[in-house]
């Protein structure tokens, strides 16, 4: 059956591949390659001990990071506070230490600047700034607020439920931003111990119009939400922009 006039024409045809591109992106999964991630351990002794690691496979250190190449903090009640990282080469992971007292959030953040690109066979490539960044969410008590924090990062991850009050086979609500605005996209999740494969995730979920979207919660656990976005930018510095955030929170 040949299509109608309409979809002959050379707007229609170009409207239509447009449609059928950006839906395939929005579907897309993500492409394997090391995630930055905080990952909490339990508490002892009023403290909270911390990994951030390069993984592939949530939770397990891939690459053991240099302390200088990223920055975490603890943000609560709007406070935000920078924590000394110490490399711990068995587990491939900078370490540190947070008190049990207020509930907050752990933020590590990488951010880099990758030169133009050139290669033979392949399309050119722009100057990219490439930002990494995870949000641990620690000491959630049932009830108590402090489970959405927000740090302003570009692109963010936002609870709009506590955590602590979670139990396996409900959804948990959370919010995308870029640039503080509502983006839809496509979010993937998992948790520890899910899998050993690489780019394996337990669920996903599609952020709407509002940047809402609902996540599966299928095991108790240590659950990963991580989110991509990538866009150009004329800029003196870069020609693209592109960012991985995730949010790291432990359903009991």
């Amino acid at each position: 059956m040949l299509p109608s006039p309409a979809f002959r024409s050379a707007p229609a045809r170009h409207a239509l591949l447009t449609f059928i591109a950006g839906a395939c992106a929005l579907m897309a999964a993500p492409v394997a390659a090391h995630d930055l991630v905080v990952k909490p351990g339990a508490a002892k002794d009023a403290q909270i001990p911390l990994e951030v690691m390069l993984t592939e496979v949530f939770f397990t250190g891939d690459v053991l990071l240099k302390p200088d190449a990223v920055t975490l903090s603890f943000v609560s009640d709007g406070q935000k506070s920078t924590l000394d990282l110490t490399p711990d080469p068995t587990a491939k992971a900078l370490t540190a230490r947070v008190s049990t007292a207020a509930p907050g959030a752990a933020l590590a953040k990488i951010s880099r600047t990758r030169p133009a690109r050139e290669e033979a066979g392949r399309p050119s490539e722009p100057a990219t700034l490439s930002e990494s960044t995870s949000k641990a969410l620690l000491n959630l008590q049932p009830g108590a607020p402090g489970f959405g924090t927000q740090t302003g990062d570009r692109l963010e991850i936002v609870a709009l439920a506590n955590p602590a009050e979670l139990k396996a086979g409900e959804e948990f609500p959370v919010k995308v931003l870029f640039d503080g605005k509502p983006l839809p996209a496509r979010v993937f999740a998992t948790y520890d111990g899910f899998s050993t494969r690489e780019g394996t995730f337990a669920t996903t979920a599609l952020a709407e119009k509002d940047g809402t979207a609902h996540v599966k919660i299928t095991a108790p656990g240590l659950w990963v939400v991580k989110v991509t976005y990538s866009q150009s930018e004329n800029t003196p510095t870069h020609g693209r922009y592109s960012a991985n955030a995730n949010l790291v929170f432990q359903v009991k």
